[in-house]
């Protein structure tokens, strides 16, 4: 994955993700789409698109969202530099 530049705020905002994206795994979600995100995070649709396009790997399909899984992952290895662990 090419390293993208990001603001201080979009670093500020991706543990909020992670952790939003974990519960919503939890909970046994596969998939999610950035308007669900930002509505449960009280972002705009907007800002959560732009964030979640600098840090993900794959493209959101149109009526279905993003991959969960794909997105913790890339989150943490890419961004946060954490161990990513797998269920």
């Amino acid at each position: 994955m090419k390293v993208k530049n990001a603001s201080k705020n979009q670093l500020r905002r991706l543990p909020f993700y992670l952790s939003y994206l974990k519960a919503r795994q939890a909970e046994g979600m596969e998939s999610i789409s950035s308007p669900q995100i930002a509505a449960s995070l009280n972002l705009s649709e907007e800002q959560v698109r732009k964030d979640l396009a600098l840090v993900s790997s794959r493209d959101g399909k149109p009526k279905i969202g993003r991959d969960i899984k794909i997105l913790i992952f890339d989150i943490e290895e890419q961004f946060l530099f954490l161990e990513p662990i797998f269920q």
